[in-house]
């Protein structure tokens, strides 16, 4: 399928949906949060209200058509193909342009209001079987930077989550990764799940590398200047084995406090929490690449103790290092 062909597609596609029609055939249960119905989307609905199902499922947004607040137990990514749309989490609305998209965090209520015929509006799902340790395992072993947002896709104990992501029309790479992704998943052949899987490895480096405006963390305006978050976990990177807070805030120039602050306001986690996820992340590239034996590993990352590292390995990855290391070869 070219691009082309993948414009008709969705073009013949785009459809209305009627939700008590959806309503009735389904019968979802719903909760109540914060005075507001959220109803229970444990598997995506297509425009022809077919049920979508798979570890990953593209479905298309119906226009003109209202779907009601919702949450559901997988990871979903809302993609403005064409037009746009503005999307609700709880009492906020998010408008999104051509290019934009928003990843939802599971459990979260959320709902695009109604969209108009010229819009088509992309929603990828992530179920969280898809989010295997050998699929992460090819993000989070490159940096603490992707490492975050794989963190931030899997964390399930903050409310309300989501990453935003808007367009920039300078640069076309997100839109093309994007039409790559549906036009495998829509004219499937011999290794189409895998060059997908790859699809999303580059979209999800690309929404790190070309987004880093989106999270600026400003500092004092008299006398601090600005620094990137990237700027923070970059750091963290670079420094893991031995890096101290107090070294760190002295290199931005702020107190500890301060820079323990801009941390938390950005990632949700500590200085040492992060450190932590970069010296697991670090051990899992050793895991996978050589035969050190695991006590060596453990002195290569800085680490002391090998039951506490046998111990945050195993919170992150829920296996242990030998369970993970032995895995993994299976799969060479």
């Amino acid at each position: 399928m070219n691009l082309s062909e993948l414009e008709a597609l969705l073009r013949r596609r785009n459809q209305t949906s009627d939700w008590t029609a959806v309503r009735d055939k389904f019968q979802p249960d719903y909760t109540m949060i914060d005075g507001m119905e959220a109803y229970h989307f444990y598997s995506a609905v297509d425009v022809a209200s077919e049920l979508v199902e798979g570890s990953i499922a593209i479905s298309q947004q119906p226009y003109e058509s209202y779907i009601p607040l919702h949450i559901h137990n997988y990871l979903e990514l809302t993609y403005v193909y064409e037009g746009s749309c503005t999307v609700q989490i709880q009492h906020k609305e998010i408008p999104l342009g051509k290019g934009s998209f928003i990843f939802v965090d599971k459990e979260v209520p959320h709902r695009v209001l109604e969209t108009k015929p010229t819009d088509i509006v992309i929603n990828i799902i992530l179920r969280m079987d898809y989010l295997s340790p050998a699929f992460l395992s090819r993000l989070s072993h490159q940096s603490i930077i992707s490492s975050f947002l794989v963190d931030s896709l899997v964390d399930s104990r903050r409310r309300n989550r989501y990453l935003l992501f808007q367009a920039d029309s300078r640069d076309e790479r997100i839109p093309h990764v994007m039409e790559q992704i549906m036009c495998e998943y829509y004219d499937r052949k011999a290794y189409s799940q895998q060059i997908i899987d790859s699809y999303l490895v580059i979209l999800f480096t690309e929404m790190i590398r070309l987004n880093e405006h989106l999270l600026k963390v400003k500092g004092d305006k008299e006398d601090k200047p600005a620094h990137s978050l990237i700027d923070f976990l970059k750091y963290i990177e670079d420094h893991y084995r031995d890096c101290t807070l107090t070294q760190m805030a002295a290199h931005f120039n702020f107190h500890p406090n301060y820079l323990t602050a801009l941390l938390k306001q950005g990632t949700g986690k500590s200085f040492k929490e992060l450190l932590q996820l970069q010296k697991i992340s670090k051990a899992t590239l050793l895991l996978q690449h050589s035969d050190l034996p695991i006590e060596q590993i453990v002195g290569e990352i800085g680490y002391s103790s090998i039951s506490f590292f046998y111990r945050k390995f195993s919170e992150i990855y829920g296996m242990t290092p030998v369970q993970y290391r032995k895995r993994r070869e299976a799969m060479l």
